[in-house]
């Protein structure tokens, strides 16, 4: 089997550590490998799930205790946060992380403390419905919006932005529309008030939210940044219907954004029509990310079905890791083991030699990711 252990992996696609979790109890724990909103859920079937049990075993191993949840949750909070942190991410060799600090922001750490405690270097990936929300709280008028928000995309603070990312597949679908800008503005109107009389709105599919969108890609574009594009799985609130990556055809065929690198993340179920898709269009990039560790029994599955399909150019490798260290470490092991199982079959096969297959697998862990996001200081 060909060695992957030690390739150092740019984490392209993952979001911050919560500040408290060293301290979380068995359902804060499993809910940090789990999709369900359901407290029953957690307590009754979560740790029964296959990735759960593995990624129990392994870290028990690797900690060298028995392979109990609740000795492994009394071990992790007494060790220091920073000491533990590093102590996986090295064993993982993630060597930096792009992170998109829009999930749960409130329960997180900054990410200036993130690159302390990990030791890593960390870039910022911009969400932008968090900026939308942010800026229909705050702008008086539509002009004054859309000024603000092409302001934050181009000028935000913190660590160095080289990615926007959409998470429009649960809110509201990717078919994605052309709007009017006075459809537009009459729209911002509506959403304002709705704003004031509720002291802030969840933005979900609505003509200024697709304006908006659109925007956002014509300043990737002139920035030279990817669009990462969440799609299939990876939040209970999406209709699964419509995060099929097919659905976001409209854009990639109109020629205003051809020049935008759009990122497809996690995939699942959707692998093969991502592939294709990145095998067609030579803007179209596409990562495993989640389904790696939720879906860790198929990884490899995932894999050759990728690589089957789209240049080995276009597959990036990402943990999407939140919350708790255990998920970037988990998701990376998992990434190893999987490819070096494809790989050692298509060597085997005699699709590749060992050199090549090397060659792939340097692509997926950094090289693609170090091209796409011009990362050239790692």
């Amino acid at each position: 089997m060909i060695n992957l252990s030690r390739i150092i992996f740019i984490d392209h696609h993952a979001h911050c550590l919560l500040n408290d979790f060293s301290q979380l109890d068995a359902i804060g724990f499993r809910q940090a490998f789990s999709e369900t909103n359901s407290l029953s859920m957690l307590q009754l079937h979560v740790q029964h799930s296959m990735h759960y049990m593995h990624m129990l075993r392994e870290l028990s191993e690797y900690l060298d205790i028995e392979a109990d949840e609740e000795k492994i949750l009394e071990m992790r909070s007494r060790l220091g946060k920073t000491d533990y942190v590093q102590m996986l991410f090295d064993d993982a060799s993630i060597g930096a992380c792009i992170i998109d600090a829009g999930f749960r922001k409130e329960d997180m750490l900054s990410l200036e403390k993130l690159s302390l405690v990990c030791g890593r270097p960390i870039y910022q990936c911009l969400r932008i419905e968090s900026v939308i929300e942010d800026c229909l709280k705050n702008a008086n008028s539509f002009e004054d919006m859309q000024a603000d928000f092409a302001e934050a995309l181009i000028n935000p603070g913190g660590p160095k932005v080289v990615a926007f990312k959409t998470i429009a597949a649960y809110r509201g679908g990717l078919e994605i529309v052309s709007v009017d800008v006075n459809v537009a503005r009459t729209n911002f109107t509506e959403l304002k008030t709705l704003t004031k009389e509720a002291g802030a709105v969840r933005i979900t599919k609505s003509p200024l939210y697709h304006f908006l969108l659109s925007e956002a890609f014509e300043i990737a574009q002139t920035q030279n940044v990817p669009v990462q594009i969440h799609c299939g799985l990876g939040d209970a609130d999406g209709d699964l219907r419509e995060t099929n990556p097919w659905c976001f055809r409209t854009i990639l065929e109109r020629r205003k954004f051809s020049k935008v690198n759009f990122v497809f993340l996690h995939c699942y179920p959707y692998v093969r029509e991502a592939a294709l898709l990145a095998s067609l269009y030579s803007n179209v990039y596409i990562d495993l990310s989640l389904a790696l560790s939720l879906i860790s029994p198929q990884a490899a599955t995932l894999f050759a079905d990728a690589l089957s399909v789209a240049p080995s150019t276009k597959i990036l490798v990402a943990t999407d890791g939140h919350s708790v260290p255990e998920t970037y470490w988990y998701a990376s092991h998992s990434a190893r083991r999987a490819l070096s199982s494809v790989l050692s079959f298509l060597i085997g096969n005699g699709y590749v030699n060992e050199n090549q297959a090397m060659e792939i697998a340097d692509r997926l862990f950094h090289k693609n990711a170090q091209n796409l996001y011009r990362l050239s200081d790692i």
